[in-house]
């Protein structure tokens, strides 16, 4: 126990070690808050940089993310994560575990069940459906 422990603190610093040393110290337009990296590491399947950044205690990442279409980190995950894809969904229960509203429609009315229905990601539309998506 205490060596599994370990290994999942030595998981979340090296994630956290990620994060820092990734951010650019100095203000500028290509800084990203913390919502929009979310959004990009579920878009590029960075599951160890996401989960990083939702389990900050503060100046973390918001589960229930949006980008400029309303689309959530949750769609992202639908649309986009290597998870899905590999039947590993403890990433999307993460998001879910971390708050993430699972009715929300984007502003063109998708929403994360129903992008996960057109991917054809099964496994994710019966975890959807079981933590309470109706559409």
């Amino acid at each position: 126990m205490k060596l599994r422990r370990n290994s999942n603190l030595a998981t979340f610093l090296t994630a956290l070690l990620i994060i820092v040393f990734a951010c650019p110290l100095s203000a500028g337009a290509d800084d990203k808050g913390p919502n929009e990296k979310l959004l990009t590491a579920i878009r590029d399947s960075d599951a160890v940089a996401a989960r990083a950044l939702l389990s900050l205690p503060s100046g973390g990442a918001d589960a229930n993310a949006r980008d400029e279409d309303g689309m959530t980190a949750l769609m992202y995950a639908a649309m986009y994560a290597a998870a899905a894809e590999s039947n590993d969904l403890e990433f999307v229960r993460a998001l879910l575990a971390s708050g993430a509203a699972i009715n929300v429609k984007a502003k063109d009315g998708e929403t994360a069940l129903k992008l996960a229905g057109r991917k054809g990601r099964t496994e994710l539309v019966r975890l959807l459906e079981k933590a309470g998506a109706k559409e």
